[in-house]
């Protein structure tokens, strides 16, 4: 089964406390905003996710590791 799975890494400066409520507030948005709920969000440490050697985002490399169970 396929769905929207958003994993976003935490700013260095905030607290983990705060990751539920930031999470209700992103499935919120992105509901509201492109009428799609996402299956899983997640919030993951600062360096958590994988990066090519131009430091953007591997998605290939962070969506199998999200299936790995690894975020």
């Amino acid at each position: 089964v396929e769905g929207l799975v958003i994993v976003a890494e935490r700013d260095p400066d905030s607290d983990p406390s705060g990751d539920d409520q930031a999470i209700e507030d992103i499935r919120a948005a992105v509901s509201q905003k492109h009428g799609v709920q996402p299956q899983d969000v997640r919030i993951v440490a600062p360096g958590r996710l994988p990066r090519s050697t131009a430091n953007k985002i591997a998605r290939r490399v962070a969506a199998k590791a999200y299936l790995d169970g690894e975020l």
